[in-house]
């Protein structure tokens, strides 16, 4: 696979990407603006934190992209990719920062949107392509919604309950203070 340094938009024309040879994008949140906000969306941390918190945060994505035509779907577009996030949440006991990581590797196959309307394929959520399962996105006027999709897989296995520490005890029901950080006269 070849390797492209090639900016790649958050809505991207199908003709400007690479056609019947697998190729690789490396993106970061650092030189990409639209993974950066993606990031942004995911961070539950205040703005104005020390650059050692920033430095922290990282949002990357390696996309092996073709495009290809067959008699059966016309012209199509499949998507391999492999991304690794790190970012700050609210622990959900007491809502002290919670460090996360994540990787999650995902592939897609963009179809016409015309696809979509056919009763064969409305209830389809991934096909096979070249012996490979693919989840299966629509594109419409000849745009792939690269920030949309990968926005969307990475959403589905973000820790949905982070807690910043194993044995956090959480805010107290009555009082709201921190109990991992002072007692109070309702926990004794």
């Amino acid at each position: 696979m070849e390797q492209q340094n090639v900016e790649v938009k958050a809505v991207e024309r199908l003709q400007r990407l690479p056609y019947e040879n697998f190729q690789t994008f490396e993106l970061s949140a650092d030189n990409t603006p639209w993974l950066a906000e993606i990031l942004d969306e995911f961070c539950d941390y205040d703005k104005d934190h020390s650059d050692m918190v920033k430095k922290q945060l990282r949002f990357t994505a390696k996309l092996d992209i073709k495009r290809d035509i067959n008699p059966r779907f016309k012209e199509y577009l499949l998507v391999k990719a492999d991304t690794s996030l790190a970012y700050y949440t609210s622990c959900t006991r007491c809502l002290l920062p919670s460090y996360e990581k994540l990787k999650v590797s995902f592939a897609v196959c963009f179809l016409n949107d015309q696809f979509s309307k056919l009763e064969e394929y409305e209830e389809e959520d991934s096909l096979i392509i070249e012996n490979e399962e693919y989840e299966l996105y629509y594109y419409t006027k000849q745009n792939i919604p690269f920030k949309e999709f990968i926005r969307e897989q990475v959403l589905m296995y973000l820790t949905p309950y982070s807690i910043h520490e194993k044995g956090c005890k959480g805010l107290c029901n009555q009082c709201g203070v921190n109990l991992n950080l002072e007692s109070c006269k309702h926990n004794k």
